[in-house]
């Protein structure tokens, strides 16, 4: 798996919810056009620093001060758990994070009594870049963006490479220890990128969003507990003082900043990581990391590209899963928006233990584990709830839709336990359908 596959497998869980699945664990990819790619993830930290003169005057205060919702649940059925939210927008008292307050509750409230397949996402809509699914979704937007005097996200621009970033960013931006895997840059300046970090002798993978003020977002973080982390300030070397969070399998770096908010999320703590077990971090290792970017040039004017219509490179023989015109082009001829409105209703249908329902996605017949299923009907007679494993439904959880791998035999959901494929009938009609689950 390479360094761009491995950015979108796990990159893409954030969702801006409350009482949701495991998506609210990482930041949303965004709804954008053919091509897009993004993700942010979230996580930690502890206690709440005495606000001396010092964390008063560069705006450095704890988690606990960014935390907007205390209570959130996560999980499926059975398997919940409470947990904090924290706002990537600025600290709880602030206009963005009100707003973003404000959206996880009608969000929690809402959106379970949806039919998913009903969203108004398509390429080119306005709500491309927030988690809308209909009309009375995108006027509480509105709503809520016109209440606290924010302005919403509109064009976006994908980062190919780090040569886009330091343009992007004004100048060089990352140290020789750090490998740019993939970003994108809206156009009112919020930016953010995917990459690892080499410290000491471990190389650990994260997430950098710089969030302008002035601008309503509704990602959120799922810190866990605050408790369960450490925290302290840090003067980096480029002459900014940070917060560094350290918990068992993640680590935070954040900073208030006039025009913005910044967070990096490592995918490593003091017991392992989120993708390895061996990736771990010590509180050395942390402020080591912290120095691997210009931190003055986040407080800079961020300059997205100036081609917002700009397509993924041509692949080479190497990398054949980033089609130029259509980013599930290599498997299919069916748009990306249609390919993943179908990845979220097979998504939703699992894990509503909609059984019938996943029936009609199915091409039959269809082996799964030892046994062949040749009709809907004889699917829809299973339990599936007493089969399918709490592994594969985790993974089911943590599944966005958005920006999946694919290559010429279909289309990968849930880290490979399921795949969908373009299928003919006998009237020669092309129809999306799952035609692999290892359950």
């Amino acid at each position: 798996m390479d360094d761009r596959q491995l950015y979108k497998d796990t990159f893409d869980q954030v969702r801006s919810s409350l009482v949701i699945n495991k998506e609210i664990l990482q930041m949303k990819p965004k709804r954008t056009n053919i091509g897009r790619t993004i993700a942010v993830l979230a996580a930690v930290v502890c206690l709440l620093l005495a606000c001396g003169a010092t964390a008063v005057a560069t705006n450095l205060f704890g988690l606990r001060d960014l935390i907007i919702a205390p209570e959130a649940e996560v999980g499926f059925d059975g398997n919940k758990e409470t947990v904090e939210l924290i706002s990537l927008q600025g600290y709880a008292d602030s206009p963005e994070a009100q707003a973003a307050g404000e959206w996880q509750e009608f969000y929690a409230a809402y959106v379970p009594t949806l039919n998913l397949d009903n969203s108004i996402f398509a390429p080119g809509t306005a709500y491309n870049n927030y988690s809308v699914y209909d009309q009375t979704m995108a006027d509480k937007l509105e709503e809520i963006a016109e209440k606290y005097h924010l302005t919403l996200y509109e064009n976006m621009a994908d980062l190919f490479d780090e040569s886009a970033l330091n343009e992007a960013m004004g100048g060089p931006f990352l140290s020789g220890a750090c490998t740019f895997f993939w970003g994108y840059c809206f156009d009112d300046g919020t930016l953010q990128f995917e990459g690892d970090c080499s410290v000491s002798d471990n190389t650990v993978d994260f997430q950098f969003r710089r969030s302008q003020k002035g601008t309503f977002s509704d990602v959120v973080l799922n810190i866990g507990h605050a408790a369960d982390y450490q925290q302290w300030q840090y003067a980096t070397q480029s002459g900014v003082t940070v917060m560094l969070a350290q918990g068992k399998q993640q680590s935070l770096i954040f900073t208030d900043l006039p025009e913005c908010f910044v967070c990096v999320n490592v995918l490593a703590g003091t017991d392992g990581g989120i993708l390895y077990e061996d990736q771990r971090i010590t509180k050395a290792d942390l402020e080591l990391m912290a120095d691997c970017f210009d931190w003055t040039l986040c407080g800079g004017t961020i300059t997205p590209p100036e081609d917002l219509s700009a397509v993924p490179p041509e692949p080479d023989q190497e990398d054949t899963q980033f089609p130029a015109d259509d980013f599930y082009g290599i498997a299919t001829q069916f748009p990306a928006y249609e390919v993943e409105r179908f990845a979220d209703t097979v998504r939703a249908r699992i894990l509503d233990e909609n059984w019938e329902g996943l029936s009609e996605c199915l091409s039959y017949p269809i082996t799964i584990g030892e046994t062949t299923y040749n009709s809907a009907g004889e699917f829809a007679a299973v339990d599936w709830g007493g089969i399918f494993t709490h592994d594969f439904l985790q993974a089911m959880e943590a599944e966005t839709c958005r920006e999946l791998f694919c290559n010429a035999d279909g289309i990968m959901l849930a880290d490979g336990l399921v795949w969908i494929a373009e299928v003919v009938d006998s009237e020669g009609i092309s129809t999306l359908k799952v035609v692999t689950i290892y359950a």
